[in-house]
């Protein structure tokens, strides 16, 4: 309930989603450019391997769900981590805009 609430937050709903195996992306017959793991450096083993060619981005993040404290810590612990994530996240499609107009 706490990730609900704190992307709730930035106006994004993540009530209803659910975990998606990287099969299901791949039976779909797509084609992708990058494939982003997002796994924290301690799991990076166990993050799943997309099986077709693409870029491999590897951008390492705490679990929220690990996250232990007061519900007040738990709340301040994941809007750290979304705010690094959205960080990242602009700063790599700011650097495709930028590879882009070259």
């Amino acid at each position: 309930m706490n990730k609900i609430k704190v992307m709730r937050e930035k106006g994004i709903d993540i009530s209803r989603n659910r975990t998606e195996s990287v099969f299901d992306f791949f039976s779909e017959g797509r084609i992708y450019n990058f494939v982003v793991t997002v796994c924290d450096e301690s799991s990076r083993e166990k993050c799943p391997i997309f099986p077709r060619r693409v870029q491999r981005l590897h951008w390492s993040f705490p679990d929220p769900g690990a996250i232990q404290g007061s519900e007040k810590e738990i709340l301040e612990g994941i809007r750290i981590i979304r705010d690094k994530i959205e960080n990242t996240v602009k700063d790599f499609i700011s650097q495709i805009i930028t590879e882009f107009k070259r």
